[in-house]
């Protein structure tokens, strides 16, 4: 029994330097790159203009995109159609 426990601690403490380690390694890079030359004050070397922003890209419609809409529309139409007619046969509120 004492053994495993001693086993236990070995591979716990293994994994506590690792750790460690791990830490140090990315502290020390992190320190080294912020130091780079290249980094002095970390801004954008051009100012962001806000108002000069590309246009979203759009795809010119194909054969399809076209026999789709013209779907849509025939039942766009359709259905204003029925709503009309059923509008018309609606009796008028007696008040």
């Amino acid at each position: 029994m004492n053994g495993n426990f001693l086993d236990g601690l070995k591979a716990s403490r293994a994994m506590l330097s690792v750790v460690v380690a791990a830490l140090a390694v990315g502290l020390g890079t992190g320190f080294w790159l912020s130091r780079s030359p290249g980094s002095s004050d970390g801004k954008p070397e051009q100012t962001i203009e806000w108002n000069a922003m590309a246009a979203v890209p759009t795809r010119t419609p194909d054969a399809e995109d076209n026999e789709w809409q013209e779907r849509a529309d025939a039942l766009d139409a359709d259905e204003n159609r029925t709503e009309a007619r059923a509008n018309t046969n609606q009796p008028e509120n007696e008040g």
